[in-house]
């Protein structure tokens, strides 16, 4: 029998992206750094798969940021597809978990798109 309600919640976006390949390369790798993710594969460098969490460490938190999670970042022709995928049959779900998850995927938007960029380790020349 499970406890509590199931976590499986999907979000996705797009956007057009205008910069640099490598800035898209530098910026997806700040925000995983930041935000504790793991590369799982990168598809020729234009689709990444980042894993975080665990249905251990989700069994015994009330933060979502412990459940697993998988992030799927997708680069076409100018356009940038991203989806967070939260699922656990060992995590109760708490009323704001899907909030929360809205706004890591605003977050890693707006890490994409530079709003971070001073935060990277390079220097962009104009």
């Amino acid at each position: 029998m499970l406890l509590g309600v199931v976590m499986n919640y999907k979000v996705e976006s797009n956007f057009n992206f205008n910069d640099a390949d490598s800035l898209l390369v530098l910026r997806i790798n700040k925000w995983a750094q930041k935000y504790n993710f793991k590369l799982l594969e990168n598809i020729k460098d234009n689709k990444f798969i980042y894993k975080r969490g665990s249905h251990f460490r989700a069994s015994c938190s009330f933060d979502v940021r412990y459940v697993p999670t998988i992030v799927t970042i997708e680069y076409l022709e100018n356009k940038i597809n991203v989806s967070f995928w939260v699922k656990s049959h060992f995590y109760h779900a708490m009323p704001t978990d899907n909030s929360r998850i809205d706004e890591q995927l605003e977050l890693l938007i707006a890490y994409l798109k530079g709003s971070f960029d001073e935060n990277l380790d390079y220097v962009v020349k104009i």
